[in-house]
């Protein structure tokens, strides 16, 4: 009940029928009666992303969160842990959601072992592409893994000769 020359959004498509929303009504027409305003961009993005900075200790976990959003499908995601050189280690992943949603805690926490690096210096990164054919780096962080981690403070702080 989409009256002519209306302005509608398409939410899916086949080429033949499209999922279309029209003032909170849902539901599929025919893309044959159909004009395409303008191309949607592909806003790529990801939110609530943990990216490991500074220095990490030796032997300890890092979880990977972050929810990579696009208003176009997803093709391809991929990335991990990087020696600086650009060379991959072996702690790295890819997957093909098909989606405009990609959740990184779903497959890559789960196969990108932070604790299994070795010291040394690092680079992690993630890049995505969708169906734009363009691909985005969303995240490159530096980071150190090492053994010599201090976690607390010494010294005397307050210059009173004591151990505060």
């Amino acid at each position: 009940q989409i009256p002519a020359n209306a302005e509608f959004t398409v939410t899916k498509g086949n080429g033949e029928w499209a999922h279309v929303e029209y003032k909170g009504t849902k539901g599929y027409a025919s893309m044959a009666y159909m004009q395409i305003k303008e191309e949607v961009k592909s806003d790529m993005k990801i939110d609530n992303a943990t990216a490991p900075e500074g220095t990490l200790e030796a032997g300890k976990p890092f979880s990977l969160k972050g929810v990579i959003t696009s208003n176009l499908n997803i093709t391809k995601v991929y990335g991990g842990v990087y020696f600086r050189d650009g060379e991959a280690t072996s702690q790295c992943a890819e997957a093909a959601p098909n989606a405009v949603k990609y959740d990184l805690s779903t497959y890559f926490d789960k196969n990108i072992i932070f604790n299994a690096l070795y010291e040394g210096e690092y680079t992690y990164k993630i890049v995505a592409e969708d169906s734009s054919g363009e691909t985005y780096t969303l995240i490159s962080s530096d980071f150190i893994i090492s053994s010599d981690i201090y976690s607390g403070v010494m010294g005397d702080l307050n210059g009173d000769g004591g151990e505060k």
